[in-house]
């Protein structure tokens, strides 16, 4: 289970800081800055790994070559580099992946796949779309990761991305409502000296 609390970096402010289980390792952590802006216009959603990929292979052609084939990830200079963000720890967590979500008419060949029967309506689909982050997300996906968090702008896909590939059972928040409702004097505050 992904658990997420304020912490409070002294070169980069006020933090999300996620705890994100692997099977086979410790935790690795990821944060998200608290900032005035995007309090309200940017959520957090918690996207399951097997939906996501099983996207990448069935559904977007667009990212299925380079991302559907963990045997070619670690070949990736961002895999490499991803991995070394992550070693980092809980002192320098990782960025949160950045990512747009929509549902697009099913056409040619994903269309084929979702409908066997051309007659039958058209099927929207959605199209998972990282912007920059496929590093992380492919390093993440490599070590097993069941479910990781990502932030999507309200407004570009943040219900769409949920409905597709939100982990049952969550809810997906704004920034500043995740932010809120974390206690603000937690023992266990990171602090970066």
């Amino acid at each position: 289970m992904i658990e997420v609390r304020l912490a409070n970096f002294w070169h980069s402010g006020a933090q999300l800081v996620f705890t994100v289980p692997l099977p086979n390792s410790g935790p690795v952590f990821m944060k998200q800055s608290i900032l005035p802006g995007e309090r309200d216009t940017y959520a957090i959603v918690y996207v399951q790994s097997a939906k996501l990929v099983d996207n990448w292979r069935d559904g977007d052609r667009k990212h299925r070559t380079s991302l559907a084939l963990p045997n070619t990830w670690v070949h990736d200079p961002k895999y490499a580099a991803a991995k070394g963000g992550f070693s980092r720890g809980a002192i320098d967590p990782v960025p949160i992946p950045d990512v747009g979500c929509r549902m697009e008419v099913a056409t040619g060949e994903s269309q084929r796949f979702f409908r066997s029967n051309p007659a039958e309506p058209a099927v929207k689909i959605p199209s998972y779309s990282p912007s920059g982050e496929l590093g992380r997300t492919r390093w993440l996906l490599s070590m097993g990761c069941a479910a990781f968090p990502v932030r999507s702008h309200m407004r570009n896909g943040a219900y769409d991305l949920f409905a597709a590939f939100g982990v049952p059972g969550s809810r997906f928040l704004t920034i500043g409502e995740l932010a809120d409702s974390l206690p603000t004097s937690d023992p266990d505050l990171l602090e970066d000296a």
